[in-house]
């Protein structure tokens, strides 16, 4: 009786450690997810801050729509490249958060029936 009772100690035990480990993941990630998005938003307002001076410096309409085009394509391929990395990075902090569980509901036997 006392070693089902050990069993369900132990065991609950690894669980809290596991579900404690997921939470530091989780929380380091979102840290990590939260620093970036502020850089990202730094970045953008600089770019916007370049691009309105720029936009102000054209001398003619015909300048003003090349200007306007070009910076159209830069933004919509950097945001192609911004969303890959959020995305990957997103993907890798739920994996980190979700490794500790997923290691210990493998290494967790069934109950043992008892004897």
């Amino acid at each position: 009786m006392f070693d089902v009772l050990r069993y369900f100690m132990e065991a609950g035990k690894a669980n809290l450690t596991a579900i404690v480990a997921s939470h530091a993941a989780a929380i380091r990630g979102v840290h990590v997810l939260t620093w970036a998005c502020f850089s990202l938003a730094r970045r953008n307002i600089e770019t916007a801050h370049l691009a309105s001076r720029a936009m102000l410096a054209c001398r003619t309409p015909v300048e003003t729509t090349l200007l306007h085009s070009r910076l159209a394509r830069e933004t919509f391929s950097r945001f192609l490249v911004e969303r890959n990395q959020m995305a990957e990075m997103i993907s890798s902090i739920v994996r980190q958060t979700l490794t500790p569980i997923g290691l210990r509901c493998q290494s967790q036997p069934f109950f043992p029936l008892y004897r």
